[in-house]
């Protein structure tokens, strides 16, 4: 089910993106059918504009954003910042979840690159938050 709603809000954003793009480009009439939508608009991005990292998903992003050149494999991550590479592939789930990171399998196995939303992502402490 995990892995279902992160494809689902990953989705919608995309949607949200889409509908935002549209209404930006086109001059519609205003009518309660563009106010609705707005609305609609509005009301997901306030609800999914947070992301919540773990401690090790945190690092980790923090990472990648300065090795953001060619993709790591879990194993390369994991001797740089002290982890084990069954955490760091653990924690990638989830950032690959939130749209974070991709993964590129290839023969040599998994590797992991930062998107371009991992980069503009700025990371808070959680007494900052």
């Amino acid at each position: 089910m995990k892995k279902r709603k992160g494809e689902i809000l990953k989705i919608d954003r995309k949607l949200i993106k889409a509908l935002k793009k549209i209404m930006e480009k086109f001059e519609f009439e205003i009518d309660d059918n563009i106010v609705y939508v707005k609305k609609v608009i509005e009301k997901f991005e306030k609800e999914n504009d947070t992301i919540t990292l773990t401690e090790n998903g945190a690092l980790i992003l923090d990472f990648l954003k300065l090795n953001s050149e060619y993709p790591l494999s879990a194993r390369e991550i994991a001797a740089q910042i002290g982890y084990t590479s069954k955490s760091v592939a653990g924690s990638m789930r989830k950032l690959i979840g939130d749209g974070l990171v991709i993964k590129i399998s290839s023969n040599d196995g998994n590797k992991y690159q930062i998107t371009e939303d991992g980069k503009k992502l700025e990371i808070k402490n959680q007494e900052e938050k």
